[in-house]
């Protein structure tokens, strides 16, 4: 772990983080370090390890990856922008990161704007057995949640990226 603690992946309400969910957690910081290196700036976990009561409580899936430690919800540190815009934006970066690391199973923009794909914050899971590497948008005010399309996809990783064969 070079850029996060333990601490910020314990469940909010309980402070827990079984062992079998750290081994998880471990796993997933792997790729957010990579990330965190490239983005070059604090990247802030709002949500880690969900206990069942806590997850219960912020209406989690109910075989949310959050109660595994595989899933970790995140946005950029709020410090240094000068504007909201800014700051979704520099998720959306985020985000684009995690797509050309190419080591993810599911991640989500979460709360885009219609027409915008500029995240309030990345849900982003990793598992240790297997990585589907779908990419998800939930719409705000919307239910449910959406495949990006090829273009949209194209938009966060940008022009020149080369997938790794």
């Amino acid at each position: 772990m070079k850029y996060f603690k333990k601490s910020e992946f314990e469940c909010k309400c309980c402070r827990e983080l079984p062992a079998d969910a750290w081994m998880n957690i471990d796993a997933l910081v792997g790729m957010l370090d990579s990330v965190r290196d490239k983005f070059g700036r604090p990247i802030k976990v709002n949500s880690g390890y969900r206990c069942e009561k806590h997850n219960r409580k912020v209406g989690g899936a109910r075989n949310s990856q959050h109660m595994t430690g595989e899933a970790a919800d995140i946005a950029a540190e709020h410090s240094g922008y000068t504007n909201m815009t800014a700051w979704k934006e520099a998720n959306k970066q985020i985000a684009g990161l995690i797509i050309r690391e190419g080591k993810f199973d599911q991640l989500i923009l979460e709360n885009v704007g219609e027409k915008d794909l500029l995240p309030q914050w990345v849900h982003v899971s990793f598992s240790r057995r297997y990585n589907r590497g779908q990419v998800l948008k939930k719409v705000a005010g919307q239910v449910g949640y959406q495949a990006l399309t090829t273009e949209e996809i194209a938009s966060l990783i940008g022009p020149n990226f080369k997938a790794k064969n």
